[in-house]
């Protein structure tokens, strides 16, 4: 009886030592399992934190090219006014773009060493690669051997021929933050211009369609007008008219009811000087001297240098408007 108690006793102690070994052996396979499953995801996030907008640690700028994607690297920071508004246009193609392109944020102002290797001067900067790694850079701006950084563009289409409250801002905050020279080039828009210029210091700016610098209800801002883009409105309102008696007063076939495009190689868009104005001190350039705007002037004539008109930022990128390290773009809609 007492050998059948022990038998009985063994038996349930088999049983229970069975149970502990399976049970380890489960779950030893299950630890193996979350080790193997943290492996994968914890691979899986730091490939995909390269494709994650917003940054926070050095970026590794040969890793990224090594995707062989355009690679944009977006500096900015949450408390600038035009950052913000990028801000959604950045998350929106970040998320359109996954595997087909790298886009990137840096705080400067919260982590300003991660920007210290790039040549920022003010913000939003953006600096854009192409996917074999080379820097874009407009041939021009190669070509004219320019330092890195040497050329940062603020672009706002403003959408009204006035000053507006939103164009006033941005062109205070561009003259706060460094920018040397803004171009009002839209009707009323230079109002916005000129406020902010004052609001600076006088900094310089460039008016738009008639020799600004000529205005005297312009107070202070007459001098610190550098040079305007004028349509020369008395030389195409010529063109036509001649056009007109020439055709035994008729417009004719090419011109009734057709849309005509004129600028520089008509002369009906030009730079005033003190010579075609009669005004001695309009040309307010320090560097840039009447021959060589002559010169340039010549090459807009004759087709060899030609102007974009586009105002959208697709138009402007593909037309060599893209950023590098010598010059970067910021188009704000």
């Amino acid at each position: 009886m007492l050998n059948k108690r022990i038998i009985s006793i063994l038996v349930v102690l088999v049983i229970i030592f069975v149970i502990i070994i399976i049970w380890f052996v489960k779950n030893d396979e299950r630890e193996d399992n979350q080790i193997i499953n943290n492996i994968i995801d914890n691979t899986e996030e730091l490939v995909n934190a390269d494709f994650k907008l917003n940054t926070r640690s050095k970026i590794d700028l040969e890793k990224l090219k090594s995707y062989n994607l355009p690679i944009i690297i977006d500096f900015g920071a949450d408390g600038c006014g035009p950052c913000k508004v990028m801000e959604p246009d950045l998350e929106e193609l970040n998320e359109e773009l996954q595997g087909k392109a790298i886009i990137k944020f840096i705080d400067v102002w919260k982590y300003p060493t991660l920007a210290s290797e790039y040549p920022i001067q003010l913000i939003p900067t953006q600096i854009l690669f192409n996917s074999d790694g080379t820097p874009y850079a407009p041939a021009n701006a190669s070509e004219l051997g320019l330092e890195d950084g040497a050329i940062n563009i603020q672009y706002y289409y403003a959408g009204e021929f006035q000053a507006t409250t939103a164009a006033t801002q941005y062109c205070t905050s561009w003259y706060q933050r460094g920018t040397e020279v803004i171009f009002g080039c839209g009707g009323g828009v230079y109002q916005s211009v000129i406020s902010a210029s004052q609001a600076a210091g006088n900094k310089p700016w460039i008016g738009v369609d008639v020799n600004q610098h000529a205005d005297t209800s312009l107070g202070q801002s007459q001098d610190t007008c550098i040079t305007s883009a004028m349509k020369n409105l008395q030389e195409s309102t010529e063109v036509l008219l001649t056009t007109y008696v020439q055709n035994d007063l008729s417009w004719g076939d090419s011109l009734a009811g057709e849309v005509v495009t004129v600028g520089a190689q008509s002369e009906s868009c030009v730079l005033p000087t003190p010579e075609t104005t009669g005004d001695p001190d309009c040309w307010g350039f320090e560097n840039f001297t009447i021959e060589e705007y002559d010169s340039i002037l010549a090459m807009l004539k004759d087709g060899s240098v030609k102007v974009n008109s586009n105002s959208n930022n697709e138009q402007l990128s593909a037309h060599n408007f893209g950023c590098s390290a010598k010059v970067s773009i910021n188009y704000i809609a």
